[in-house]
């Protein structure tokens, strides 16, 4: 009797954990979009045919990707290049690109520092700006110097990644995680992010979960 009861709750703890997971997934593509859900899903599933399959083909999908990040943790992996040139211009030509970074519409020198101007589309159809600077050397040819800052992406912090990331990250250490990171810091190492989230104990079943991870360490 006491065997069923055991069963009967880790049957309902189970249940109630995929009925939540499943509540993450359907709220999160919905921010994200469809169009952009669809092509996150298919650069996933390119990363795992291109990198994950072929580095550790005796492991299963969800160990792969632990595996991976411990690879990448410990700097025992370069998989940058492996990823494919149709796999990069998928990404490149598509709308998630710029809800994930973002690039400046425009970019001078002043005194020693180069700067650039954001701009950012409001829900009403306005448009605010924010600038962003930093020194450089300006005995470096001027206009290498700008035309290398418009190709430079930084975090589109009000783009619909991490607005969909910031709407299901409650209640999941891994999310959590990942969205203040990426809030703080931006980009930070790849070694660093790989330990960060290890500790984290992630669901690598979780899709969005599996998504992160090819954003982040693939694009």
């Amino acid at each position: 009797m006491k065997i069923l009861k055991t069963l009967i709750i880790l049957f309902i703890i189970v249940s109630c954990s995929n009925k939540k997971t499943k509540n993450q997934i359907t709220e999160f593509d919905k921010i994200l979009g469809m169009e952009n859900s669809q092509t996150l899903n298919s650069l996933v599933s390119d990363f795992e045919k291109d990198i994950l399959i072929k580095t550790y083909p005796r492991l299963k999908t969800e160990k792969a990707y632990k595996q991976f990040l411990v690879d990448v943790n410990e700097n025992q992996l370069t998989f940058w290049n492996k990823i494919s040139t149709q796999s990069r211009k998928k990404f490149n030509d598509s709308k998630l690109k710029l809800e994930i970074y973002e690039f400046p519409d425009s970019v001078w020198i002043e005194g020693t520092d180069i700067k650039s101007r954001f701009a950012f589309k409001n829900d009403d159809g306005t448009t605010d700006y924010g600038i962003g600077f930093h020194s450089v050397n300006l005995k470096k040819n001027i206009d290498s110097l700008i035309q290398a800052e418009y190709k430079t992406p930084r975090m589109n912090y009000v783009g619909k990644y991490m607005q969909a990331i910031n709407k299901v990250k409650e209640e999941n250490d891994f999310l959590e995680a990942f969205y203040d990171v990426k809030e703080t810091a931006g980009f930070i190492h790849p070694e660093i992010m790989a330990g960060i989230l290890l500790k984290k104990n992630p669901d690598f079943s979780n899709p969005i979960t599996k998504g992160l991870i090819v954003m982040e360490f693939g694009y």
